[in-house]
Order: C-alpha cells, then structure tokens, then sequence
C-alpha cells in the first residue's frame, strides 16, 4: 500500500483517490448550544456541498460528479463534518488517468481546531 499527499491537481496515478474537504464553518447565531452542529440551516436539510481548490477542479474535471456524489449522501455525510465520515466509492473514468475510483473523506469544521482524536478518526476510516 502507497499513500501518496499532494496539493497538486495532475493526472493521477493511483487506483484511489481521497479527497479530503471540511465544511463550510457555522455561522455563529449567538448560541453556544453545539448540538446542532451538524444540522444545516434547521430545517433537517444540509446546506449544498461546495468544493474549493484543488478538490473542486477535481470535480470539474469529473464533471461533477464529486459534488453529485456528497449531494445524494448528504443526510450521512453532511458535508464533512464529521471527520472520518466518507462518500460511498465513486467509480469513473477520465482520460489520462490510471485513478477510477474517488471517495470524499470529511476532515470536521473549517473552524474547529484538529484534535488529537480527530485524526484517528480519519486514519481508521481509509484503512
């Protein structure tokens, strides 16, 4: 097994890619309470995934199927917040690229600071 990090977007090499993305930072309403943090706007609905850097010209390139893929899972996924959490493998072909399978992997909150079990979160859902 090979990982490979890179902030770079080229042609891939590699037979899965995982494509790290935080959500969006909450907007702060006054209230400390954090247990919605994962609810979106209130209304049981998650806000519309949205892609930045090199994750979103990944998606353009696929066409976005990236941005389909969080959007049909939303409800489990709720764009990556919760860290560790993933998108079911998405399976496509794109030209120039060994790479046909991607899974969009939740890092947590833009805003939240990484802790400790954080990343153990993230290092048991790739393994």
């Amino acid at each position: 097994l090979t990982l490979t990090v890179s902030s770079e977007f080229a042609p891939l090499d590699a037979d899965l890619v995982l494509v790290g993305v935080f959500a969006p930072a909450k907007e702060d309403n006054g209230d400390d309470d954090d247990e919605d943090d994962d609810k979106g706007d209130g209304d049981g609905e998650e806000d519309p995934p949205v892609l930045t850097g090199e994750a979103r010209a990944l998606d353009e390139k696929l066409g976005g199927a990236l941005t389909d893929l969080m959007a049909e899972n939303a409800k489990a996924f709720k764009n990556g917040s919760t860290a560790g959490s993933s998108t079911p493998t998405l399976r496509v072909a794109v030209p120039g690229s060994k790479a046909k399978r991607y899974v969009v992997l939740g890092m947590g909150r833009e805003d939240k600071d990484i802790e400790n079990g954080t990343m153990t979160k993230i290092g048991k859902s790739i393994a």
